[in-house]
């Protein structure tokens, strides 16, 4: 996003990840904490949970939260690690979708659930396979 000219910020609970963005990446605002725990007087036109959903206990507090930065026409874009073909394959064992610090894996009814009690409306959502080949759901979604 950077590289096409979007003014590009980060929130990250890692100080690491915080400072690698800042000066590496040269973003133009970092944030530690959480969507929760910060105050932003922005409000964004795209705002992003790349694998992110899945390591939290409640993500649907945190999409709500993200609802305030997110301006009216604005899009929210989440992705996730998809879990019916690993369960219908009987792969379970060894896939880092089923990583213990996952609380959650998702498929398209629950990640349509997920956007729906958060507030949003889905606009498109596709399951496809990362070159790493971990198995994702991706979506695009609306204020409702």
């Amino acid at each position: 996003m950077k590289k096409l000219g979007f003014k590009t910020y980060c929130i990250d609970p890692d100080h690491s990840a915080i400072s690698h963005a800042e000066k590496v990446v040269k973003v133009n605002g970092a944030f530690h904490g959480d969507v929760l725990n910060i105050n932003i007087n922005n409000r964004f036109e795209l705002i992003t949970f790349n694998k992110v959903l899945e390591h939290l206990v409640n993500p649907v507090d945190h999409l709500k939260k993200s609802r305030d930065y997110l301006k009216n026409n604005g899009i929210l874009y989440i992705e996730l690690p998809e879990g019916d073909r690993i369960i219908k394959k009987n792969i379970i064992e060894n896939r880092s979708e089923f990583a213990v610090e996952h609380y959650t894996v998702y498929n398209k009814n629950s990640i349509n659930k997920l956007l729906s009690e958060s507030g949003f409306e889905m606009l498109q959502s596709e399951v496809i396979t990362d070159p790493s080949g971990k198995y994702t759901i991706y979506a695009f979604a609306k204020l409702l």
